[in-house]
């Protein structure tokens, strides 16, 4: 029998699920890009609440949880403000935890001195990188499509 994955896309918050099956087939639900972005940031805060190095708490949230926020975004690249601020929020918690660890003194909801430090570059320039990115390899037939 044959393994299927669906994603739902709702703009409410209470989803209606929907097993998909076909004679042969079952269709499995994956979990939101949100919900196991955010699983797995609380197991590197449980993991790092020790660590004192930049560079291991960055390689465990670039390694682990950023990529699960830019995998493929140019497929399913947010399009609204709700989609963005969701992710947005994910990289805010991660860097919160950040200025604990690493004891940076920083003013109130500011995030500049965190992102410095780790060398880090806002979510929405790396999400507009990775479009500008695919757009040229698409143009130059880099990529057939």
């Amino acid at each position: 029998m044959k393994k299927f994955q669906t994603m739902t896309f709702a703009k409410c918050r209470s989803v209606i699920s929907f097993q998909y099956k076909t004679y042969d087939s079952t269709f499995v639900s994956v979990k939101s890009v949100r919900l196991g972005a955010l699983n797995v940031l609380g197991l590197v805060k449980r993991i790092a609440s020790e660590f004192r190095l930049e560079y291991s708490l960055k390689s465990l949230y670039c390694s682990l949880v950023r990529s699960i926020i830019e995998y493929e975004p140019v497929l399913w690249d947010t399009h609204t403000a709700s989609s963005y601020l969701q992710l947005k929020r994910i990289q805010r918690c991660f860097l919160s935890f950040a200025f604990y660890v690493l004891k940076i003194g920083h003013a109130p909801d500011d995030y500049f001195p965190v992102l410095s430090v780790l060398n880090f570059t806002l979510l929405a320039n790396r999400r507009a990188a990775a479009n500008l990115s695919f757009l040229h390899k698409l143009l130059d037939g880099s990529i057939n499509a």
